[in-house]
């Protein structure tokens, strides 16, 4: 049976759609990670009635954006791939690392407010099975993408593609952090960290 979405549903799509959108702009422009409700309904457009008849608190608004990051992530990536993966014969390993971490450059907002929910999640037990199943859900969206590329390079994982996933993940968020004022060491320690959970998770 066909589902109608109704007026007053549509309208809570769209303000929590807006809400996002303006949320995750304000972290791309101001750096920060957390906001009042007052400061994203002002960005929005929206009284603070809108905000909670959509959201219980700030958390909650604060992980669909990091869903829509996370999403935005994965269709730049799988874009990224499809050429190389449409490509014939075996492709060198450090261009299809450098392609993908091309594809990553603008990433820095969301790395960010990963970093401020693990914050937030080392004393709420909720948020941390929050974070948790978000991450997996990314992890499941990076999988096939990356587990195709390492394939088209000629390699063989040693490890399963989970396990080779959540390595490069945790590799890629830690080397992001290291040179927050100097994009150019960040982006080479980003390429560096890559190519060794490749080469030392494959052969």
């Amino acid at each position: 049976m066909k589902v109608t979405e109704t007026p007053r549903t549509r309208r809570r799509s769209n303000t929590r759609a807006r809400l996002i959108e303006a949320t995750d702009a304000l972290i791309s422009d101001s750096g920060r990670t957390w906001f009042g409700v007052e400061e994203v309904c002002r960005a929005a457009g929206f009284t603070r009635g809108a905000f909670y008849s959509s959201y219980d608190a700030m958390e909650d608004l604060l992980f669909e954006v990091y869903e829509h990051q996370n999403d935005a992530l994965v269709e730049r990536l799988r874009r990224t791939a499809e050429p190389l993966l449409g490509t014939t014969g075996v492709l060198p390993t450090d261009r299809v690392v450098r392609h993908l971490l091309e594809a990553g450059v603008t990433d820095q907002p969301r790395i960010a407010l990963h970093a401020a929910l693990v914050a937030r999640a080392a004393h709420q037990p909720d948020i941390a099975l929050a974070l948790d199943a978000r991450v997996e859900r990314l992890r499941e969206g990076l999988q096939e993408i990356f587990v195709d590329l390492i394939a088209k390079t000629g390699r063989t994982l040693t490890v399963t593609p989970e396990a080779f996933t959540r390595a490069l993940m945790a590799a890629q968020a830690g080397a992001s952090g290291q040179f927050l004022s100097d994009r150019a060491a960040t982006e080479e320690v980003r390429y560096l960290t890559a190519m060794a959970v490749v080469e030392g998770l494959s052969a």
